[in-house]
């Protein structure tokens, strides 16, 4: 919220005097100020007007609240490991070539760190529920922030993906990503865009479902039915 700066003029030998004998009492100068003004401020202001603007600066902090939620990107996960379910965003791991490249590397142990399951490899995520997961997974094709939608089934060796403004998932075979992405990060120092070109060459032809998703109608034409974005 917007403040404004007050400015005034005092001896400077008394300033001085004045800011040693408040940091002797455990306060400040500018501490004490600020309490004088808000003392001034609700003697001499109307009730009224201060329930009124107090009003508006909560209207104000909430819209800048908003307004910073809106600029945090993240990517929506949801990973199947010996029968158990995770769910959680991640503001790391964004596109679908980087959660790759992770999964390569809790699949092969070669993680610095130890970690017990594959959405514990995904540093820095915050869990939700399952229920938050599928009102975020609607709201994909609405909400920019969602910059991808990856689910790993483990269990059954495939991931779904959906990148942003896409209106279809694909299915992948976790062998192939992980080929896909040591490709795409081995040898020397290439750019993210390059090595995403060489991840999703190495992929293509390779969808296991090999149709498109309807996502209004939620059919799949071809293999493996997976569920659709509404």
């Amino acid at each position: 919220m917007n403040s404004t700066e007050i400015t005034t003029f005092f001896e400077e030998q008394k300033a001085a005097a004045l800011k040693m004998a408040l940091e002797q009492e455990g306060t400040s100068l500018e501490q004490k100020l600020q309490g004088y003004l808000e003392i001034l401020y609700e003697q001499l202001v109307p009730t009224e007007q201060q329930f009124m603007i107090e009003a508006q600066l909560q209207m104000q902090g909430e819209r800048e609240r908003q307004m910073q939620e809106m600029g945090k990107l993240f990517a929506l996960f949801h990973v199947q490991e010996n029968g158990m379910d995770f769910f959680f965003t991640n503001q790391q791991f964004l596109s679908f070539y980087a959660a790759s490249y992770r999964y390569r590397l809790y699949d092969r142990r070669e993680l610095n760190t130890d970690v017990q399951t594959l959405a514990d490899a995904f540093w820095g995520s915050e869990r939700i529920s399952a229920e938050r997961f599928h009102v975020l997974k609607e709201q994909m094709l609405e909400d920019f922030r969602i910059q991808a939608l990856m689910e790993f089934d483990l269990d059954k060796g495939n991931i779904s993906v959906c990148s942003c403004g896409c209106r279809e998932m694909q299915c992948y075979d976790l062998h192939d990503i992980s080929v896909a992405a040591y490709r795409a990060f081995r040898g020397g120092y290439r750019g993210s865009g390059e090595r995403e070109k060489i991840f999703h060459a190495f992929l293509a032809g390779k969808e296991i479902n090999g149709g498109r998703m309807d996502m209004e109608a939620g059919e799949n034409i071809g293999e493996k039915q997976v569920q659709p974005l509404q």
